[in-house]
C-alpha cells in the first residue's frame, strides 16, 4: 500500500513508456510525476500503465505544464482510482489515441498572472468520465 511504480520529481520531468508500469495496493499509483517552476511534466505512453488497488490512480501528474500522450496501442487503466489525474497545473494537455479505462481528471488553475487552460483530444477509447 502507498507505493508507486514510477515516481518522478524535478524541475523538468519526462517519462516515455513502451513496456508495462503496474502498481497494486491501496493508494498505490503506477506513475507519479511532478515538475517545479518553470518547467514541464511530459508523459508519453505506447505500452501499459495500470493501477489495480483501491483509490489507486494510473497517472498522477502535476507541475506548471502537464502534457500526457497515450499513443495508439497504449493502455492506461485504473480499477478503483482515476486513469489520469492532472492537477496543480496551469496548462494541461491530454491526447489519447489508445485505450483509457477509468476517469480522466484535468484540473488547470490560474495560479499565476494569466488564465489557465485544459486541452483534451480523444481519437481512441475513454471508458470512464472526462
Amino acid at each position: 500500500d502507498d507505493t508507486y511504480g514510477v515516481h518522478l520529481r524535478g524541475s523538468t520531468v519526462s517519462l516515455g513508456n513502451s513496456g508495462t508500469i503496474s502498481a497494486s495496493g491501496e493508494y498505490s499509483h503506477a506513475v507519479v510525476a511532478h515538475s517545479d517552476l518553470p518547467a514541464t511534466t511530459t508523459i508519453e505512453n505506447s505500452g501499459t500503465i495500470e493501477a489495480t488497488g483501491g483509490e489507486a490512480d494510473a497517472i498522477r501528474a502535476s507541475g506548471p505544464s502537464v502534457y500526457i500522450t497515450n499513443e495508439e496501442g497504449g493502455i492506461i487503466s485504473s480499477d478503483d482510482g482515476d486513469a489520469i489525474y492532472a492537477f496543480d497545473t496551469k496548462y494541461v494537455s491530454i491526447v489519447n489515441h489508445g485505450d483509457i479505462y477509468g476517469d480522466v481528471i484535468a484540473v488547470a488553475e490560474d495560479f499565476y498572472e494569466f488564465g489557465a487552460s485544459a486541452y483534451v483530444l480523444n481519437t481512441g477509447l475513454i471508458d470512464g468520465d472526462l
